[in-house]
């Protein structure tokens, strides 16, 4: 018998074996996955090799891999790091994990998932972002998931966010869902806080421009306004004392207090013409860089002036044109019907006698 191709190494001859046997239990596998799979091992006898390469070179392996990889994972043979895992869609696993060693705990998670109240459809796609990778990178139950693990995932979210220049919000908030199953499940995790993908700016952002003196005042009186008023109501006075501020910062640089702040030389020149897009010498109504011009602060423009009152139309007269027409309409149609009682004469001869 002729020596099989591309022999696996003795030392990565369990993993293969093993490999045979899940592809056979699942009724999978072709010849491409078994040439895959043993050119695989031959480069990484040990699968912990793997998980140090770069990311492009782990994200590299062929599709004929993947069902190895997979394999790799759920057994624990394998850890190959949140950044992978979070660029790989693991549809699959809720359907392949049943038939290893993570399985009961997925069983696990989506029943507390479910006796929490999570739908059908979150259930499974908590399951699958972030209950199968935890189990996947920790190696440990999810009973034994730690406040550090789900830090490191969330943080790995982050690094992709960063490397991709985008928000990845249902990763968020699947971490954030996750946390809530794992610590019902008794684990010593806590519930994680909740991540805003996009940060709010600060008020010191919002008074970019601003002195630094009067900055500092303005964002103590923003943060006392911030205790009773709405966030988009605190914003907008931002808006306007950020106005402000630069109008002071271009005209009156020598003004750091609001205590040496003068109605003559300050506030009512600024009201009279600090509101001109022009005013600070540099056509900015809004924030630095005029990346957001506050158009509410432009000018008001005079309310035109109400229409004259016309009459009612009763006592309009209808045009001269429209008079003649509807006086000559009858006496044409006497004129061309030759009927009598149409025309002056006939008129004359209808009209008694006295």
């Amino acid at each position: 018998m002729p020596p099989l191709p591309w022999p696996v190494p003795e030392q990565a001859g369990a993993l293969y074996a093993g490999y045979l046997e899940w592809l056979q239990g699942r009724g999978a596998g072709n010849h491409s996955f078994f040439v895959g799979a043993k050119n695989f091992l031959r480069r990484f006898p040990d699968p912990r090799a793997f998980a140090a390469e770069p990311l492009h070179a782990r994200l590299a392996e062929g599709g004929n891999v993947r069902p190895l990889l997979t394999y790799l994972m759920l057994h624990g043979h394998l850890r190959p790091g949140y950044d992978y895992l979070l660029e790989r869609r693991l549809h699959s696993v809720l359907r392949e994990a049943p038939a290893s060693p993570v399985g009961p705990d997925l069983a696990r998670f989506i029943a507390a998932a479910e006796r929490i109240g999570y739908s059908p459809r979150a259930r499974a796609g908590m399951a699958s972002e972030v209950a199968a990778r935890l189990l996947i990178q920790t190696g440990r139950p999810l009973a034994a998931i730690t406040d550090q693990d789900l830090a490191e995932f969330g943080a790995a979210v982050g690094e992709r966010e960063a490397r991709d220049g985008r928000d990845y919000k249902h990763y968020r908030h699947a971490l954030y869902a996750s946390s809530a199953v794992i610590y019902h499940l008794g684990g010593p995790a806590g519930l994680a806080p909740k991540h805003r993908a996009l940060s709010r700016w600060s008020w010191e952002r919002h008074l970019d421009g601003v002195g630094d003196g009067l900055r500092q005042a303005m964002v103590a009186y923003l943060e006392r306004c911030s205790a009773t008023l709405a966030r988009s109501t605190v914003s907008g006075i931002a808006s306007e004392l950020a106005h402000f501020g630069r109008y002071l910062a271009a005209r009156h640089p020598d003004l750091t207090s609001f205590a040496g702040l003068d109605r003559r030389r300050h506030i009512e020149p600024y009201l009279s013409e600090g509101r001109r897009p022009d005013a600070a010498g540099d056509g900015r109504m809004g924030l630095a860089g005029g990346t957001r011009p506050a158009a509410h602060l432009r000018p008001r423009q005079p309310a035109p002036a109400p229409p004259a009152a016309s009459l009612p139309a009763a006592r309009r007269r209808p045009p001269a044109r429209r008079r003649a027409g509807v006086l000559a309409e009858p006496a044409a149609r006497g004129r061309a019907a030759g009927g009598p009682g149409h025309g002056p004469a006939d008129r004359r001869a209808a009209r008694p006698r006295t």
